[in-house]
């Protein structure tokens, strides 16, 4: 019986080994694995801090994505308004500003780094449209859009009439419809009161309906000088049949005005529209190349002669009338009123 106990133990010990033996070496194995993992997770680890331009190419763009691009449909045409000031929302820069066709915010540039590009980017806001040669990109993959769906976007940016629609513009009664559902009639819309504004509002619109004057700068106007473009750009809105909206915001002009007039004329501030008039016309004229001379320019050609001023005082019942020669040029050379 002893030795019977003493085989049967002997045979289980040499039973439990194979198993114990393969625990140990699998431990072993893992053990010596851990060093070559840990190396593997730092090289993993660098991989992930390198830029993705090291291992993949930017794809080549077709040579006509320009005319299927397909993000159009992110374009807002309700957010569009091209009468404010068109600077960069984050560098106030006014110089190569794009605006956004989605939300209608403008920023500077489109290479990267750019707040045009970074916005893009960042709001995945692709489409926007230079605001000088109303030239439209997709950004951030920097290609020129082509499309024909996006000329009345163009329009409104920059407004251009043909001889005919000139000619028909005092004859016109067809209504115009607004992307708000409202009608109106081009050249009988209203100015936006930004603060007080109502002295340039009357003389704008009474300006606008000088014909001569009117087509003059309707004609796709172009100067050097701020405030004669920024007024021909104004009555080119004012008269356009295919605005997004049923008013028109001098805005543009007045930051002009305020600037050429050293603010003696600006957005918040209250003026005798009498004076103001005698101030921008006597400005354009002069901002039009015109000098003493008649028929110097449009101004003078077409405003300079006799002018009858009559006074009614109501109370007094008393009405009085003089006639005085209004000349374009300011001969005192202090910028006031010259009648």
């Amino acid at each position: 019986n002893f030795h019977l106990k003493h085989i049967l133990t002997m045979a289980s010990r040499s039973a439990d080994e194979p198993a114990n033996h393969t625990q140990l070496s699998g431990k072993k194995r893992k053990l010596d694995a851990t060093p070559n993992d840990t190396t593997d997770k730092h090289d993993e680890s660098n991989d992930e801090d390198l830029p993705p331009s090291k291992y993949f190419r930017p794809a080549a763009l077709e040579a006509n994505i320009g005319r299927k691009c397909p993000y159009l449909d992110q374009i807002n045409r309700k957010a569009l308004d091209f009468d404010f000031e068109k600077v960069c929302s984050v560098t106030m820069s006014n110089h190569n500003v794009y605006g956004c066709l989605v939300c209608g915010a403008y920023f500077a540039g489109r290479s990267k780094n750019s707040p045009a590009y970074f916005h893009a980017l960042q709001e995945n806001h692709r489409i926007f449209i230079h605001t000088e040669n109303g030239k439209i990109y997709c950004l951030p993959d920097d290609y020129e859009v082509i499309d024909p769906s996006l000329n009345d976007i163009k329009h409104n940016l920059h407004p251009t009439f043909t001889a005919q629609e000139i000619y028909a513009l005092d004859n016109n009664v067809d209504y115009a419809h607004a992307l708000n559902e409202r009608d109106y009639l081009p050249g009988i819309i209203g100015l936006n009161n930004l603060n007080h504004t109502d002295w340039l509002n009357v003389v704008i619109q009474s300006l606008m309906r000088v014909k001569p004057l009117r087509d003059y700068f309707i004609r796709n106007f172009d100067s050097k000088r701020i405030l004669a473009t920024r007024f021909g750009e104004l009555v080119r809105k004012y008269f356009n049949p295919r605005n997004f909206k049923g008013q028109v915001s001098p805005h543009e002009l007045l930051q002009a005005i305020s600037l050429e007039s050293s603010k003696k004329f600006q957005i918040g501030k209250q003026s005798d529209p009498l004076a103001f008039l005698a101030w921008f016309l006597n400005q354009l004229h002069r901002d039009l190349g015109g000098n003493k001379k008649h028929h110097s320019s449009v101004v003078s050609e077409t405003l300079q002669g006799l002018i009858t001023i009559t006074t009614y005082t109501p109370k007094k019942k008393k009405k009085s009338t003089k006639k005085v020669h209004f000349n374009a040029d300011d001969d005192d050379g202090d910028g006031d009123d010259d009648i």
